[in-house]
């Protein structure tokens, strides 16, 4: 039997790096992630980049709808390369602060989706099998496609959480998106690496 279990996001590094920061400011925005939580004060440019992002995110296809077949799989993959540089740009407008929380987010969502192109390539090259007759949108096997939709739900739980938190910092409203509003839950933290130090 394959491995097609999709592995957990490992945000080690991130939240050591986020529990660094979880002391700086006693009022100001709340921001949960993962293991930890933290009080920031973002200035101008941190509140028109999240601004930006929450609604150039908000949109993408692959956060606002849900996979039925090989063909939606496709479109999703299609959708994050679209997401992966939103992310990019906007951590170079950042880099001068690197230290802030936004960058951090972005840093979150970045790893995320690192780590699922990596489980991706490899359930491809094990499970890729030739388009069956007559089924233009099937062409994976039963399994890889079961295990894509658990790894883009998880991805996409990830993502929004992630983006919901953005929305704090740019001070606006994410639209009334159904999928969106599925994870405004806390964070799942089955879905992540227990962290090795001290949870907050």
């Amino acid at each position: 039997m394959k491995n097609t279990q999709p592995p957990r996001f490992d945000m080690t590094a991130i939240i050591e790096k986020a529990r660094r920061m979880a002391n700086r400011h006693l009022d100001g925005v709340s921001i949960n992630l993962p293991f930890v939580s933290l009080i920031i004060k973002p200035d101008d440019t941190e509140r028109r980049i999240a601004n930006e992002i929450a609604i150039r995110l908000a949109d993408r296809r692959v956060l606002n709808a849900s996979e039925c077949c090989d063909n939606c799989i496709d479109q999703a993959l299609n959708s994050l390369q679209g997401i992966r540089e939103i992310i990019v740009d906007k951590q170079v407008e950042l880099y001068s602060a690197k230290e802030s929380a936004l960058y951090l987010i972005l840093e979150m969502m970045a790893e995320a989706l690192r780590q699922f192109l990596t489980f991706e390539q490899n359930l491809n090259k094990l499970h890729r099998e030739p388009m069956e007759v007559g089924h233009p949108d099937f062409h994976r096997s039963p399994e890889a496609r079961k295990a894509y939709f658990i790894a883009l739900e998880a991805l996409r739980g990830h993502f929004s959480r992630c983006l919901l938190e953005v929305s704090k910092i740019g001070d606006v409203t994410l639209p009334k998106i159904e999928m969106l509003t599925r994870y405004q839950s806390p964070w799942p933290l089955d879905a992540y690496v227990p962290p090795k130090l001290p949870i907050s």
